[in-house]
């Protein structure tokens, strides 16, 4: 994964290049290990590139390149875990 951003101390969002976009949940078991429990992915539609991630508690935002070599963002409202 190339992008990371924490939303808040217990989930993690990662991107890779390519766009896959994962929302993990961490937690601590036993001993200290740490558990990532996926909750979320998605592809972005837009980039062939991704190069940034920004995230909140709301949303989830990229930014990254078009075939044509443009620029593009999207933002997604992050889905709701059940």
């Amino acid at each position: 994964m190339i992008c990371r951003a924490f939303i808040n101390a217990r989930a993690l969002v990662v991107s890779s290049l390519m766009g896959m976009t994962i929302l993990y949940r961490l937690v601590l078991e036993k001993e200290n290990e740490l558990k990532l429990t996926k909750l979320w992915e998605r592809d972005v539609a837009e980039s062939i590139k991704v190069n940034v991630l920004i995230t909140d508690e709301k949303r989830v935002v990229t930014g990254g390149l078009q075939p044509d070599g443009t620029g593009v963002i999207e933002i997604w409202q992050k889905e709701q875990s059940s």
